[in-house]
């Protein structure tokens, strides 16, 4: 960073602290391999990627039954005050032949069958719900159930919070009540901090090492 002092003088120097700095996107256009540090809850046998390129927003996606879940990778938002979470989600309805694949075809969720967005800042000990999205809701925004619908929301986070993890949940009675869900991203924003400036030393609030300009 360049700076001017009082006395016109121009200097360079830098800030010590971290920010928090957090954009990640995931298709999961990856030819039914699960991405590294996802896990889901039966090991990919049923909670798992689609094999057909025809089956997500652009490609692949989640394909998500009976009771199972998919889970991300822990996210640093040590630094973090907030941040904005996208999805892509739909209901298992018309959607049968390669993209729901195996025996089970694939079905509209009834009532009950709900898809869960959930995250947790506690290492998955508790869960905090994002979106709850209904069976048989005709997913607002999509009357048909033909097509994805993208969702996106603001996180305010607590601090001091470490990292956090997030879970997509079905709750479907059956195995041929599916959900997919594609296009996850996360976007972070930085906390906030005053710039002071001392006679010739510049500073931040969180910053316990000042920029002397002389």
């Amino acid at each position: 960073l360049l700076f001017i002092s009082s006395n016109n003088n121009i200097s360079h120097g830098s800030f010590s602290s971290s920010v928090c700095a957090i954009d990640y996107f995931e298709g999961f256009d990856s030819s039914g391999i699960i991405p590294d540090e996802w896990v889901s809850s039966d090991g990919g046998s049923m909670a798992r990627i689609t094999s057909s390129n025809s089956c997500g927003v652009t490609s692949e996606a989640i394909y998500l039954p009976k009771n199972l879940n998919f889970t991300s990778p822990y996210f640093d938002i040590s630094q973090c005050d907030n941040m904005s979470i996208s999805y892509f989600f739909r209901e298992g309805w018309n959607t049968t032949g390669g993209c729901m694949g195996g025996s089970y075809g694939g079905l509209e969720p009834a009532d009950g069958d709900d898809l869960f967005v959930e995250y947790s800042t506690d290492s998955g000990t508790t869960w905090i719900t994002v979106n709850q999205h209904l069976g048989a809701d005709a997913n607002s925004g999509d009357p048909a159930n033909n097509d994805f619908v993208k969702v996106s929301e603001i996180l305010t986070l607590n601090p001091g919070t470490s990292d956090i993890v997030f879970r997509f949940r079905a709750s479907n009675n059956n195995w041929s009540d599916v959900w997919l869900i594609d296009n996850f991203s996360l976007l972070s924003s930085f906390s906030n901090q005053d710039l002071t400036l001392n006679g010739n030393l510049l500073s931040l609030s969180d910053d316990s090492t000042p920029v002397n300009l002389n």
